[in-house]
């Protein structure tokens, strides 16, 4: 080894052992260091971790629940049911892939868009929930679109359905199958 190499180098000398061999390792002060280092950075680690974990699932259930409202909404205006009275029920599926579906249930509601009475402009808000991660509460997203009665029929069901003429009822929309 040069002078000058030797003045640039930063590795420590190896200590010499029996035989002539040289062995280099960790002191035991390095050890613990690293150790109390570990110590102090795992839990903090995983907790980060976990955290993450928790908001993708809740991200998840959110994207799952706002693709079965717009499913339930697109299905609601084309087959002209959210004037019927069926603004309730649940996501079942024959289908075995679809079985997460199941959780999740729906209900919308009707309101006249503008006070005057002669418009047949009506808000459909449609609420998905599903139970929570601890099992105690019910999460909930919502979409809402504005429905046009061009035949007035919304007002004809609502009528009949103070004068008792005729029943709601509840009904399940199929996923996927």
């Amino acid at each position: 080894m040069t002078a000058v190499s030797a003045r640039f180098s930063r590795s420590r000398p190896p200590v010499p052992r029996r035989g002539g061999q040289a062995l280099a390792g960790f002191t035991l002060a390095e050890v613990l260091a690293t150790m109390l280092l570990m110590a102090i950075l795992l839990p903090v680690i995983m907790e980060g971790i976990s955290l993450a974990s928790g908001v993708a699932d809740m991200a998840r259930r959110r994207t799952e629940a706002t693709g079965l409202a717009e499913m339930q909404l697109n299905y609601l205006l084309s087959s002209a049911d959210w004037n019927n009275g069926i603004l309730d029920g649940n996501f079942e599926s024959n289908d075995p892939s679809q079985a997460w579906a199941a959780d999740y249930t729906w209900h919308a509601d009707v309101t006249a868009w503008s006070s005057d009475l002669t418009q047949t402009v009506y808000q459909l808000d449609l609420f998905v929930y599903w139970p929570s991660k601890n099992g105690r509460d019910e999460e909930s997203i919502s979409l809402s679109t504005l429905v046009y009665d061009r035949y007035g029929q919304y007002e004809t069901y609502q009528e009949n359905l103070q004068n008792g003429s005729t029943s709601s009822s509840s009904t399940g929309t199929t996923v996927g199958g």
